[in-house]
C-alpha cells in the first residue's frame, strides 16, 4: 500500500486533466464560433455592397466613403456579438477577433470593385441597360409626321 498514490492525490491529478480538457474544448469551440461569426459578417458585408452598387453604381467617386457606414455598422454587429461569446476567465475575449475582422472588412470594401461579384453585377446592369427598347414616345411620333408633311 505504501508504493501507491493517496486518494488525493489521484483526484488532483484527474481534476487538472479535466480541467486541461475542458479548457482545450472550450477554446477550440470559441475559435470555432469567432470564425462562423466572422464568415457570416464578411458575407453580410458584401451583401450590402451588391445592394449599394445597384442602387448608386459602382462609378461614383464617392464609393469608398458612402460604404464606411456600411463598414462601421457590420464591425459593431461583430462586437456586439462577439460580446456575447468572450470568456474572460479563461482568457478568450474578442480583442483579437475584431482586430482581425476590421482588417478583413476594410480589405473587402478596397477590392470589393475588382470582385467576381461586383463584375456580374455591373454586367447584368450593362445587359439590362443594352437590351432596353425604346419606345418612340408620342412626340417623337408626331414630330416625324410633322416632318413628313413638310417634306409633301
Amino acid at each position: 500500500a505504501a508504493g501507491l498514490p493517496s486518494a488525493g492525490e489521484q483526484r488532483l491529478v484527474i481534476r487538472q486533466r479535466l480541467q486541461q480538457r475542458m479548457e482545450k474544448t472550450l477554446n477550440d469551440l470559441f475559435d470555432v464560433q469567432m470564425g462562423m461569426l466572422e464568415k457570416k459578417t464578411l458575407k453580410k458585408f458584401n451583401h450590402s455592397l451588391l445592394k449599394k452598387m445597384s442602387k448608386d453604381g459602382l462609378d461614383s467617386a464617392q464609393f469608398f466613403e458612402d460604404n464606411a457606414t456600411a463598414l462601421r455598422t457590420a464591425l459593431f454587429a461583430f462586437e456586439t456579438s462577439a460580446a456575447l461569446l468572450e470568456i474572460p476567465s479563461l482568457s478568450l475575449t474578442k480583442s483579437n477577433a475584431v482586430r482581425d475582422v476590421t482588417g478583413k472588412l476594410n480589405n473587402a470594401l478596397m477590392t470589393f470593385p475588382d470582385s467576381p461579384a461586383a463584375k456580374i453585377k455591373a454586367m447584368k446592369k450593362v445587359e439590362q441597360t443594352v437590351s432596353k427598347k425604346k419606345k418612340p414616345s408620342e412626340g417623337s411620333i408626331d414630330l416625324a409626321l410633322d416632318v413628313v408633311a413638310m417634306i409633301r
